[in-house]
């Protein structure tokens, strides 16, 4: 390959406040030859010292204050786009987009062919093995086409890799995502917006290649009210695919609502019952969506 077009691109950002995991992430990628690293360091978050042996070439962009994360997300390609040097290696690569907590398996860019279309990666806890996705990726022909309705069964934010091109003319909504007024959905509605962009876009999958993330447990429904909430604003902008997830996260819960009596699992189901009706009611592009 060129070594002018590297076939990979990831955007990171970062508060500072998780240096140990932003140097492993980077360490996981330190042996990626030809790639590029775009970081925005928030609120006065400190460069990361690299290691002498790090090749990628690093574009570090300083972010004012505390945004939300699709906001440093669209400002990183914004900078990715303004670049001349960096926008050129970028065109006819892929784009992936990592959390400052989270770092790739070793050996996961190794060999790693990138075709047209999208890829899907694992995302798994590295302490107890589970899988971040409603269906492990594993147990899913690699052969058979993806399915628009599966996305959301199989894809995570910080586990796929979409084509630049698409990058160059979409952005994440800025009403998406942690930190903004809705903590969910950011990178399920900009896949969605690909698809109606490239309606054949086609969607690779790699259940071998792994991105570690840790597990976090949810102690209320918070999460669960701000995704249903856009899971019905969703079908309300008429993505229809989104019907087969809500109908295997209700029937999900309600299962566990009567086998397990647990509180918890009663309000996550009346979450997703109530939040999905209010996000379905909505009828300003998400320009009212509560916190």
């Amino acid at each position: 390959m060129d070594a002018a077009t590297p076939w990979v691109t990831i955007l990171v950002t970062t508060d500072g406040s998780r240096p140990h995991e932003l140097a492993q992430l980077l360490a996981s990628v330190a042996g990626v030859e030809g790639a590029q690293v775009v970081l925005a360091l928030q609120n006065g978050a400190p460069a990361p010292i690299l290691a002498p042996a790090f090749k990628p070439k690093l574009l570090l962009l300083e972010v004012a204050g505390r945004v939300s994360l699709s906001e440093a997300r669209n400002r990183m390609l914004d900078a990715l786009e303004a670049s001349e040097g960096f926008r050129r290696r970028a065109i006819g690569g892929h784009v992936f987009f990592a959390d400052d907590d989270c770092w790739y398996a070793d050996g996961f860019f190794d060999r790693l062919e990138l075709r047209s279309g999208a890829h899907l990666f694992a995302t798994v806890d590295p302490e107890s093995g589970r899988t971040f996705t409603a269906f492990a990726l594993a147990n899913r022909s690699p052969t058979r086409p993806l399915a628009r309705w599966e996305l959301m069964f199989y894809a995570v934010a910080i586990a796929f890799a979409v084509p630049y091109v698409h990058c160059q003319r979409l952005r994440f909504h800025p009403d998406l995502g942690l930190g903004a007024r809705v903590s969910q959905g950011e990178e399920s509605q900009f896949l969605f917006e690909i698809c109606r962009l490239d309606p054949a876009i086609s969607f690779s999958l790699h259940p071998d290649r792994l991105v570690f993330h840790p597990w976090k447990r949810a102690t209320d429904e918070r999460n669960h009210r701000a995704l249903s909430y856009f899971l019905g604003w969703s079908l309300r902008q008429c993505y229809w695919h989104i019907l087969p997830f809500y109908a295997y996260l209700v029937s999900k819960y309600a299962v566990a609502s009567v086998v397990r009596r647990d509180p918890l699992y009663r309000a996550i189901l009346k979450s997703l019952l109530h939040n999905f009706v209010l996000g379905l009611l909505n009828t300003k592009q998400a320009a009212d969506l509560p916190r």
